[in-house]
């Protein structure tokens, strides 16, 4: 499916222009992955590739990503990602509500199968870009600065002219703007602080997701420093690395990231209790401001969104990459499908089934983590009560109707609509 062949320089429209189906917007983990799906599907892509170079003083696990079992098989089919991927299964998922070393609600999820796999975002930047590498691209010599008429403006003044612009340039997208689409969008005034923790007790292949009284603070199992994919289940009595993303109001979070490691170990050991036994050590920590962002419409003329330029959500779910990389599956049986029935694959009529649908799962999302974390926000014993009495009875009912709990779970891994081709299971 991977193309060894190298990449071609596309050349300006006052010159020869090239016979290039797609120009990809954006140099991240998202646009990566866009360009090598759609060059894999038989598309000819162009694509800007930054350059890389590997750091090895880098703390890898200090930002990861939870990837569901539907991104796992996408990311294996595109080659990016193989069984010697370092990574870390997620079998186990509880969700507590916790004031003051106290658990007033808890709700748990389950799958021995795995619910996921976390990922360093720092590995998974060098996988794609070592796939990119691989797979057959027209190279931009710049970023697009702006695309119109299906012409697209290079950085570097040069012109590129393109059926079809995917956009994943992220938040701040200019496309996005330049095409008249509007955005609902907000700031929560919250830091997302993330960095690695060293505990004394295993994490047992399991995240927990508190709910404190400062704000959601997660837990994701990660491998040990020394050890390898292949050496997992010998080690299994250890996994004493858990990675942390701790959102906080923004003057809080500041204050968090300027005290000493000690000092920081000793206000987390507060919040969490000895859930994870004592904490020996952190690594760097890191911040992110929290917003969220939802297009009104995913397309455009000539233009589709994917990824952070269409949908920002709060990490509490751990769904951003999840959500994109359902953006790009289903955008590449849309155009497939249109393309195999001699459709115009460009048209607005063919796109726009596919912008309605992507839109329909980034607002289920967005609308539970925004309802999640404003419902969990500090308030009153009362409303405490309240939530636990909910979190009781969510994970009675999931306990007792296994039809439930796997339709909650097939949300998250898969969304909502058909599975996408790229994310069925591998033996299909």
């Amino acid at each position: 499916m991977t193309s060894n062949s190298s990449s071609t320089k596309a050349t300006s429209s006052a010159g020869l222009t090239p016979a290039i189906d797609i120009i990809l917007a954006g140099s991240g983990t998202s646009a990566g992955i866009a360009a090598i799906a759609l060059s894999q599907a038989g598309f000819n892509v162009a694509y800007h590739m930054r350059e890389y170079k590997d750091d090895p003083d880098q703390d890898d696990w200090s930002s990861v990503v939870a990837l569901s079992k539907a991104a796992v098989n996408m990311l294996t089919r595109l080659g990016i990602i193989n069984d010697s991927t370092k990574s870390q299964p997620l079998e186990r998922m509880k969700l507590d509500q916790r004031y003051a070393q106290s658990v007033s609600g808890k709700l748990e999820f389950t799958d021995p199968n795995g619910l996921a796999r976390v990922f360093s975002n720092t590995q998974l930047y060098k996988a794609v870009h070592d796939q990119l590498l691989k797979t057959k691209l027209t190279s931009l010599a710049a970023p697009i600065q702006s695309y119109e008429n299906f012409e697209a403006t290079l950085t570097d003044g040069s012109k590129v002219k393109a059926r079809l612009c995917v956009d994943g340039s992220g938040r701040h997208s200019t496309l996005r703007k330049a095409a008249g689409i509007n955005c609902k969008t907000d700031d929560y005034q919250q830091d997302a602080i993330v960095t690695w923790v060293e505990h004394a007790k295993s994490h047992q292949d399991q995240a927990l997701q508190f709910f404190t009284s400062t704000g959601p603070l997660a837990l994701l199992p990660l491998p040990d420093a020394s050890v390898s994919s292949a050496d997992t289940a010998r080690t299994r009595s250890a996994r004493t690395r858990s990675a942390l993303v701790w959102s906080q109001d923004r003057p809080r979070a500041k204050a968090l990231l300027s005290v000493s490691p000690e000092m920081f170990i000793e206000v987390l050991s507060e919040e969490i209790g000895d859930c994870r036994g004592a904490i020996h050590t952190i690594g760097p920590r890191l911040s992110q401001p929290l917003q969220y962002l939802l297009a009104d419409s995913f397309i455009a003329p000539g233009l589709v969104l994917i990824g952070d330029s269409a949908h920002i959500v709060h990490p509490l779910a751990g769904q951003g990459l999840n959500l994109t990389l359902r953006d790009i599956a289903q955008l590449v049986d849309c155009l497939c499908d249109a393309k195999r029935l001699g459709l115009d694959w460009t048209s607005e009529i063919v796109l726009e089934p596919h912008s309605i649908e992507r839109r329909a799962d980034a607002s289920l999302t967005l609308a539970l983590t925004h309802q999640l974390q404003s419902l969990f926000k500090p308030k009153n014993k009362l409303s405490q009560m309240i939530r636990s009495s909910a979190m009781h009875a969510a994970n009675y009912a999931i306990s007792r109707n296994e039809r439930l709990g796997k339709s909650v779970l097939g949300q998250a891994d898969q969304g909502i609509g058909l599975t996408p081709k790229l994310m069925q299971d591998l033996a299909e």
